[in-house]
């Protein structure tokens, strides 16, 4: 199930990205809040690969390891080399803006993912969107996740 909420996930944002504009061969730049490496087999980062590959778009991974000073640098350099969209994950959300403000000199699409982002944020740029969910329908999915396994697994489990 995390597998297909990820893949849903990659593919709105890039739907998103292609209804902000044509994106064909642009460079992406997808900006982590940690430091974007794939740990896990299946995770959104293989996912957003996954996606972008499908669809012939070039990215660049930016991992910001928890500062948002690094972060808002890396946007600063992926747009002056060219971008052709920006994909978030914030480090802090009260900097979303500072992100729009970047992208909006540019005129380049910005979606924020795995984060809260303010209205007015949103409001402030036509080409500018987010995509998310709430933490109780991530919680629930997670839990039956852990459920489930128990019971396929009972058997097996050592309950010492």
């Amino acid at each position: 199930m995390k597998k297909i909420i990820a893949i849903i996930l990659a593919a709105v944002m890039l739907l998103g990205l292609a209804a902000c504009g044509s994106l064909n061969k642009s460079d992406v730049a997808i900006l982590w809040s940690g430091d974007g490496i794939v740990k896990v087999p299946n995770s959104l980062i293989n996912s957003m690969e996954r996606a972008m590959y499908i669809e012939s778009i070039s990215y660049t991974h930016y991992g910001a390891k928890g500062d948002v000073s690094t972060q808002i640098g890396q946007a600063e350099t992926a747009v002056v080399n060219g971008c052709g969209a920006l994909v978030v994950e914030l480090v802090d959300s009260a900097f979303a803006q500072s992100f729009v403000d970047l992208a909006m000199g540019k005129n380049i699409p910005v979606v924020f993912f795995n984060c809260e982002v303010d209205d007015a944020v949103l409001e402030s740029y036509d080409k500018c969107a987010v995509v998310s969910t709430d933490i109780e329908s991530v919680d629930e999915v997670q839990g039956k996740m852990i459920a489930d396994h128990l019971l396929e697994n009972f058997d097996k489990l050592d309950r010492n």
